[in-house]
This record gives structure tokens, C-alpha cells and sequence, in this order.
């Protein structure tokens, strides 16, 4: 069997606002059963080097290890705080599930900062002042982990029923913590809810979408809040009633209520692979891969006041290559809109250049021996003028699934 890594790389790119993530209710002090407060252990120390190659234009390659052999998606973070990961160890036959937390501050190595035990997803954001807020889920609720001046300190909010999904998580600008989650309150309903301090110091929850007769999922959460403050969520429905999944934009109205809407793509796996930047101005951006039954494109979503705009960053026939992975869409310090994405082995950068895209390719997806290619797995383009990469490497590797990750710095076009 084929043992899948993970290779980060650290690429020279474009700085952008920053990028939601994903959060939980109430306010009280606890940890998840089998861990020591939210921190679980602190493995301090460089992790081994790892030793693999990165493909050209690629220079001053330094590579470590990130993870050691093991399971589970990966969320990741980049700031001004420096390049952070969180990722769902797994199960093995020695060990329960445990997320664990990376962590690469300037140009030190990485290091395995935290293991939250019992515990088996993960969201990660970070602040435009460099702190870091990673939740997990728990026994009690969600436990929010916050590192400021590298310490981590646990909060638990337990008050949010039926929690069935995945969190989001944003900062604002005063650094504090918005959130969304989605649950099931009750038989066949799908409600996405979102959370932020109230006046008291507690969180309050309050409802944003709620769709009856469904039996579905809401996942794929991310909320973003523009300059005034304004939430904006994305996110995909997943009916089990036999309907085609769909990504669906909500936002909070100036009389305090909410209202949702569906972007339309038309294709298979609709809001898989999406991302939403706000501008300085307020315009909300979207990138989202469109997988159709003859054609694929990434497609970009542009909303200003009240209406969208929609147009291809690329589109082809499934006979001309492969857009494969997630899509990342933010905004650089020259004001420039960026979309990344993995097209037919390169990983490919789309500047916005009046109403055309300009492209270019910033590194391949190798192949090794045995014929597997690499996967574009997460991209994020941080403050420091770099595009940070998680590349998914197949290599043959036994019966065992290993996942590993190296560092490695390209300059951008």
C-alpha cells in the first residue's frame, strides 16, 4: 500500500488580509477528558530533517520533518506570529486520536509544540498581531488553545448543543474570537450558527441558516469579517434527501439579521475546495474548483453591496489536464487579487489584471518511482510576502501511512 506525506512548503509569495478559519459557545475554564488543560504535552525540540527534494524554480531549500508517521487532515495558519499547523494524529493500535499543534516562529525549525490527547479535529487562525487560536474538540465542548508569547492557554465553551461539525474561527481586529459551527438541534434540521463576545464577557450565539426536511451536513466552514466588522460564512450543504451539494454564502444584514444565498457552480463536490478573502474596502472574494461532467475550472466569486459577480480564473476540458486540490484566494500588499491551485502537476499562481487573469507556475507536483504524483493539499498566502504550501506526496512505503512534511522557500512571479 502507498503511504501518503505531507510536504509544507514554505514559497516566497503575496501578503493578504487575513483568512478565516473557523468555534464553539459559552465561557467556562476545562480541557478535554486525557488531556492536561488543552496542552496535552509539550514536545519541545527541532523535529528531525526529512530529507525530500523540492522541484525548481524552487531555491534555498531547508528541509525538516513535521509530522511523524500518521493520520489525519491538516489545518494551517501563516502570520505574523509565524507558520503554524494542527492535525488529527489519528488512532493507532497503541494510542486514542490526538490533535497535534506545529509550530515555526522566524527562521527557527519546527517544533511539535502540543498534543491535545482524546482529541480528533482541529481549526486554526491567527491574528494580524501574530496570536495563534487553535480549536479541538472535547468531552465537555470545544477547547479553545490561544498562544500568545509562546504560551498556550486552554478555554473551554461547552453551550452549544448537538454540535455535529466542524468550527471556523476569526480574529478581529481587537483580537477576539468569532466563530461558526453547525448543528442538529433536532430531527432532519441542519443549522449553522455563529458566535462572538456579547457585552458580558460570554459568548452569544445566534442562528445564521437553518434548513428543515434536510438530513444533511453543513461543512467546510469559514468566517471572515470585513473592516467594519461584518461576518461573512461559506460553507457547503450536503442534503441526504438525494439533492446535489451546494456552497452557500451567508451574511449578517444591517438590521441585525441574517440571510444566506447559494453561489451557484454546477458541478460535482460543490464548496470542497473554496476560500474567501475580504478586501480593504469590504468586497468579498471566493475562489471554489468547479468539477462538471466534460469540463473543470476554478471560478472566482465577487461580491460588492448586494450583488455577485462570477467569472473563470481557468477553465478546460478534462482531456487538457487535471485541477486537482483546494483553491486559495487572498489579497497581496500591492492590492492584488491572487488565486492558487494545482493544475495538470503545477502548483499555479492567477494575478487579477483588470478583468483577466494573469498566470503563472510557481513549482511542479513531482512524480516518484512508482508513478504517483504529488497533491496540492493547502495553500495559504501569508503577510511576509510568501505562499505557504502543503503538498500531499505519495511514495510506497509498506503497509504503513506516513505523513510528513518538509520546508522549502520559491520566489513568486
Amino acid at each position: 500500500m502507498s503511504a501518503l506525506r505531507l510536504v509544507a512548503l514554505l514559497t516566497s509569495g503575496a501578503a493578504l488580509l487575513p483568512i478565516a478559519c473557523g468555534g464553539s459557545s459559552g465561557s467556562s475554564s476545562g480541557a478535554p477528558s486525557g488531556s492536561d488543560g488543552g496542552g496535552g504535552s509539550t514536545d519541545g525540540g527541532a523535529l528531525s530533517d526529512g530529507g525530500a527534494p523540492i522541484q525548481a524554480p524552487c531555491s534555498g531549500v531547508a528541509t525538516g520533518t513535521i509530522f511523524e508517521p500518521g493520520t489525519g487532515g491538516v489545518r494551517f495558519a501563516v502570520g505574523a506570529g509565524g507558520a503554524f499547523l494542527c492535525r488529527n494524529r489519528g488512532s493507532t493500535a497503541d494510542a486514542e486520536s490526538a490533535v497535534e499543534i506545529y509550530a515555526r516562529v522566524g527562521a527557527g525549525p519546527w517544533v511539535l509544540e502540543r498534543t491535545v490527547e482524546e482529541a480528533s479535529a482541529c481549526a486554526i487562525a491567527q491574528s494580524s498581531k501574530g496570536e495563534v487560536a487553535v480549536t479541538v474538540d472535547g468531552d465537555d465542548g470545544i477547547v479553545v488553545l490561544r498562544r500568545g508569547a509562546g504560551a498556550w492557554t486552554p478555554e473551554t465553551f461547552a453551550d452549544v448543543p448537538d454540535r455535529s461539525n466542524p468550527v471556523g474561527l476569526v480574529f478581529d481586529a481587537e483580537d477576539e474570537i468569532h466563530f461558526v459551527t453547525a448543528t442538529s438541534p433536532s430531527f432532519g434540521v441542519d443549522r449553522l450558527v455563529y458566535g462572538a463576545r456579547g457585552t458580558d464577557g460570554g459568548l452569544e450565539w445566534v442562528d445564521v441558516d437553518k434548513t428543515t426536511n434536510s438530513f444533511g451536513v453543513l461543512d467546510n466552514l469559514i468566517v471572515a469579517l470585513t473592516p467594519a466588522g461584518v461576518p461573512h460564512f461559506l460553507y457547503r450543504h450536503s442534503p441526504r434527501q438525494g439533492d446535489e451539494e451546494t456552497l452557500k454564502h451567508a451574511t449578517r444584514l444591517p438590521d441585525g439579521g441574517f440571510a444566506s444565498e447559494i453561489l451557484p457552480l454546477g458541478g460535482r463536490d460543490d464548496g470542497r475546495r473554496t476560500s474567501m478573502a475580504v478586501a480593504p474596502g469590504g468586497e468579498v472574494h471566493v475562489s471554489a474548483s468547479f468539477d462538471g461532467i466534460l469540463d473543470e475550472a476554478v471560478v472566482h466569486f465577487a461580491r460588492s453591496g448586494d450583488a455577485w459577480a462570477q467569472d473563470d480564473v481557468q477553465r478546460h476540458q478534462k482531456t487538457a489536464g487535471r485541477l486537482l486540490g483546494p483553491t486559495e484566494i487572498g489579497i497581496d500588499g500591492k492590492g492584488r487579487l491572487r488565486v492558487v491551485y494545482a493544475n495538470d502537476g503545477d502548483v499555479v499562481v492567477a494575478t487579477r489584471d483588470g478583468d483577466t487573469w494573469t498566470k503563472s507556475a510557481v513549482t511542479k507536483l513531482r512524480k516518484n518511482a512508482a508513478g504517483f504524483e504529488d497533491e496540492l493539499l493547502a495553500a495559504r498566502l501569508g503577510p511576509d510576502d510568501r505562499l505557504h504550501l502543503v503538498v500531499g506526496e505519495l511514495v510506497a512505503d509498506g503497509l504503513e501511512r506516513a505523513r510528513v512534511a518538509h520546508v522549502a522557500t520559491c520566489p513568486l512571479p
